[in-house]
């Protein structure tokens, strides 16, 4: 405003002020955002790379029936979590299982606990356990399940450490060479998993990332992941809550599509153990919790010589 004397600045102000009287700034708008990283950002999504479904096609669709392997117990392609206390016969469990999907029959040769009558494929991880126990496991069941030669079931077995789901990488690696040497495996044990990782239980970040490793493995192998887990002091709202009992952070329940608790009604001694079960499936009809014994003759050597699994009664 230089060069301006008194009058000629008073009547400038006098009709700059005028203008801004008249304006309405509810006509005015900002300029569009310009930012090409974010434009970039913004244009790389489409509806089918976000997986959006719309309603016509999600609820018009009419789903698949369950493909149980046994049936209330555990579904095909499920990640399952198999928990107790120390010395609860949770790997006894996993073996009869194994045998049960193998061999085509009923878990525990029980008539309410059915198998889907066809042989299916099996892989054992036994992170901790010896092998030659294990083989005295699986031939003493294989004998009170009527199965006349168990080394023609479609059976596998790894021992010993080496795998960390931890690790996403090694995770996938993993599922990938689990694919390339059993395509159409449908049950894969992990015994146990404290053993499959090196991390906390208790933190959740950490707890979350490994399940999410799990389930990657479940996908690529296309196979039920059962896990053994432990479970932590029991609680009176154990029986209604199971999935309370699983020590550790509460995204391990979070994270799994079924989970089965057994809970010992009696040490495990000479001649057996009984637990309480209790299963949870997310995606169907979950068996009603049962009560089952495991009775044990062992050799001379100390190993089993012969088991028996049988469900005593139906918990009410």
């Amino acid at each position: 405003m230089k060069g301006l004397n008194l009058i000629e600045k008073e009547d400038l102000f006098g009709r700059t002020k005028q203008y801004i009287d008249e304006l309405d700034l509810n006509e005015v708008s900002p300029p569009p955002f310009k930012d090409k990283a974010v434009e970039n950002i913004q244009t790389s999504y489409t509806k089918e790379s976000l997986k959006i479904i719309d309603a016509k096609d999600f609820l018009g669709a009419t789903p698949p029936p369950i493909d149980w392997l046994v049936e209330g117990v555990v579904e095909k392609k499920n990640l399952v979590m198999l928990v107790g206390a120390p010395k609860t016969a949770k790997s006894w469990f996993s073996i009869e299982l194994g045998l049960t999907i193998a061999s085509g029959g009923d878990l525990f040769n029980d008539p309410l606990l059915l198998g889907n009558g066809r042989k299916g494929s099996v892989l054992f991880c036994f992170l901790e356990d010896g092998k030659y126990n294990v083989q005295a496991r699986v031939n003493a069941l294989a004998k009170s399940k009527n199965i006349p030669d168990v080394k023609d079931l479609d059976l596998m077995f790894r021992f010993g450490g080496g795998i960390d789901i931890g690790d996403p990488q090694k995770a996938i690696q993993f599922a990938n060479a689990i694919k390339e040497i059993k395509p159409d495996l449908d049950l894969l044990v992990f015994d146990p998993f404290r053993n499959l990782h090196f991390d906390d239980e208790n933190d959740s970040a950490k707890i979350i990332k490994i399940m999410e490793n799990l389930r990657n493995i479940r996908d690529i192998t296309g196979a039920a992941v059962l896990v053994i887990h432990h479970t932590r002091k029991p609680a009176s709202t154990d029986k209604a809550n199971p999935g309370f009992t699983i020590r550790g952070s509460g995204a391990i329940f979070g994270a799994v599509d079924g989970l089965i608790s057994m809970s010992s009604i009696n040490d495990i001694n000479a001649e057996g153990i009984t637990n309480n079960v209790f299963v949870r499936v997310k995606g169907g009809r979950e068996a009603k919790p049962f009560s089952v014994g495991l009775h044990i003759i062992d050799g001379s050597d100390g190993r089993a010589r012969l088991a028996k699994w049988k469900v005593e009664s139906v918990i009410l």
